[in-house]
């Protein structure tokens, strides 16, 4: 499903614009390899978290007058692929109060894991909690704001 030599991001073209007509996102472009480190930067309102939220296909932008492309893997951001990405691409917001609603980062995470999860569990007897790494097991109990 996934192509070995393409980026492990790609974005093409991408624009988006708010129920209200401004425009947040005017033809991004860029890619991303493998094992490449970068810093997403910019001021409040700057479309940085917009931008994101494209990226396992919470928004679905367009193109203006050309033909966006967001690929994650190499497998394209479309309703068909959306399990696969999203099993890829997970999103912590900054604002803890942005968060699902759990009050600690380990439930927040668990609680996706678990629906994805329970029936593997159940039938192995695994948890989350027993499953979870030693170097994690410090930050089960912390807050999502540290």
């Amino acid at each position: 499903m996934t192509n070995d030599h393409a980026p492990i991001l790609e974005v093409r073209d991408l624009c988006y614009a708010y129920p209200d007509g401004r425009r947040a996102l005017d033809n991004v472009s860029f890619s991303i390899e493998a094992g490449e480190r970068v810093g997403l930067l910019g001021p409040n309102g700057a479309g940085k978290t917009t931008l994101l939220l494209h990226l396992n296909g919470v928004l679905a932008g367009t193109g203006g007058a050309k033909v966006c492309a967001v690929r994650v893997a190499g497998m394209p951001v479309t309703n068909g692929a959306l399990r696969e990405i999203r099993r890829r691409v997970g999103i912590v917001f900054q604002d803890p109060d942005d968060q699902l609603f759990c009050p600690t980062v380990f439930e927040d995470v668990a609680f996706g894991l678990r629906c994805r999860a329970r029936r593997t569990w159940k039938s192995n007897g695994a948890s989350p909690g027993r499953s979870m790494s030693s170097g994690c097991r410090n930050m089960r109990r912390a807050a999502p704001s540290i």
